[in-house]
């Protein structure tokens, strides 16, 4: 067998075991291009404002930032997680509600 190959073989690539430095997921190169952590490059700064740096981010957090700056896709990220946090605190007053509607509607007779 020839020698360099098999050394060539064991140098780990950059992509084993790499991570999304947006959400921690683990990235791939290999498979469907289409599947959310699939390895993409981002720009750190859009290039629409002039950003030439580049990024290896999973798919589903390059189509989320799409032309954001970094600092202003944080400030999004941070309204959808409150914003979620919020939506669970009415889901839990209206579900309370509910009961109590339930509560009260088995008091009343039904029939006459």
């Amino acid at each position: 067998m020839n020698q360099s190959r098999i050394r060539s073989s064991k140098i780990p690539s950059p992509f084993h075991n790499l991570a999304c430095p947006y959400c921690g997921q683990k990235m791939s190169r290999y498979g469907n291009p289409n599947a959310p952590n699939f390895a993409t490059l981002d720009h750190i700064v859009p290039q629409c404002q002039g950003g030439t740096e580049t990024i290896r981010v999973c798919r589903a957090c390059n189509l989320d930032k799409m032309h954001l700056s970094l600092s202003e896709w944080r400030i999004v990220l941070i309204w959808r997680k409150r914003r979620a946090v919020i939506f669970h605190y009415e889901w839990v007053a209206l579900r309370y509600l509910w009961q109590l509607a339930i509560l009260e509607a088995s008091k009343i007779p039904l029939f006459c």
